[in-house]
């Protein structure tokens, strides 16, 4: 069966954000690095439980896979991003998750997506959903998916970058 456009750019950004973890060790996912930037690892979780609401939450409206398959206790996270967001980032940086466990939630929410992705209507594509007070159409939630996950791979590898060359 032939791809959809939207199906392969999904795809393609999907397998950029894998490639971010091409090699990754459990050092630079844990790294703290200078002045007040993220860890890989805070960044990652944010990049993908991003994925999950927007795609899960808001334009499937289902729980996300971070809340009901569990993901918020097998990464050993107390706090719930939509009930206290800045407390969940400063949570998440301190969390030593494993690189394993984000590659298997990063898995199953790609997967998810991609499901969602084949099967949704180009109508349900222009329905509004509403977001952080006000609504957006469904492909809009897609395209902020892409270009926020993007911008942050395009981080993750500067500061994979920086941690090789040992700027500490």
């Amino acid at each position: 069966m032939t791809q959809t456009p939207l199906q392969v750019i999904v795809a393609e950004y999907h397998a950029t954000c894998r490639d971010a973890l091409t090699e990754l060790s459990e050092a630079e996912l844990k790294w703290q690095p200078p002045a007040e930037m993220n860890p890989i690892g805070a960044i990652l979780l944010h990049v993908i439980s991003s994925e999950d609401m927007f795609l899960t939450t808001l334009a499937q409206d289902k729980p996300s896979l971070y809340m009901d398959e569990g993901w918020r206790q097998r990464l050993r996270i107390k706090t719930i991003p939509m009930e206290n967001y800045q407390g969940w980032w400063e949570e998440i940086a301190q969390v030593p998750f494993a690189l394993s466990d984000i590659r298997a939630y990063m898995q199953e929410v790609q997967a998810n997506t991609q499901t969602y992705i084949a099967h949704v209507a180009d109508a349900d594509l222009n329905q509004t959903v509403s977001v952080f007070g006000g609504e957006q159409h469904v492909m809009n939630l897609i395209a902020t998916v892409i270009t926020h996950g993007s911008t942050h791979i395009g981080e993750i590898n500067t500061l994979r970058a920086i941690f090789k060359i040992g700027w500490r």
